[in-house]
């Protein structure tokens, strides 16, 4: 019920915390990293307070990860009043910031003896940082793919169940972006 109430209120008014800063970064890390992890430790096993520290590094790094999303579609973004964490804070502070919650969600991680937040958080850094330094579009798409696919691997390590489903909705992606505008999404290349 949550994760529906989170959805709706990100993408639709009165909410719409996808247009609002600092709820767009709120949002996703409460929703696709805190509550997420929330829901696969409560599959496996009773809730307790050992859930914090890794669902607070998986917030954070999610938050971070999305923070440096917002970075390449800042014109597009201005361009649709969108109010997201690099139109309001402006590129290099969102660059910024995401690197510091990607780097503090590590550090949790760390603290928190979770090994694939730790690991996701930590192989993030490097991409994230040349992004931040070369400031090239390429650069920063990199690091945001390797970003989400590090937390699917190191995840993947615990359960085989979000990898499967993160290489299905990758080929259903593929194959769509493909047929309906004539490129590969998400890969390499994409700009």
């Amino acid at each position: 019920m949550a994760s529906v109430a989170l959805c709706v209120t990100y993408s639709l008014p009165p909410v719409h915390a996808k247009a609002r800063f600092p709820l767009d970064l709120v949002w996703n890390g409460l929703g696709f990293g805190g509550l997420s992890a929330a829901a696969g430790w409560a599959a496996v096993s009773p809730l307790s307070l050992t859930v914090i520290g890794p669902c607070a590094c998986y917030a954070l790094a999610v938050a971070g990860i999305i923070a440096s999303t917002t970075v390449p579609d800042i014109e597009g973004d201005r361009a649709s009043r969108l109010r997201t964490t690099a139109v309001v804070l402006g590129d290099r502070s969102a660059s910024i910031l995401s690197l510091s919650l990607v780097a503090v969600a590590a550090l949790v991680g760390a603290v928190a003896r979770d090994l694939p937040g730790l690991l996701g958080s930590a192989a993030s850094l490097p991409l994230l940082v040349r992004a931040h330094v070369t400031r090239a579009r390429a650069d920063r798409t990199a690091a945001n793919q390797v970003a989400v696919g590090a937390f699917a691997v190191a995840v993947a390590a615990r359960s085989v169940y979000p990898l499967v489903l993160l290489a299905a909705v990758t080929v259903v992606s593929r194959a769509y972006y493909r047929r309906r505008f004539g490129f590969a999404y998400p890969g390499p290349g994409t700009r």
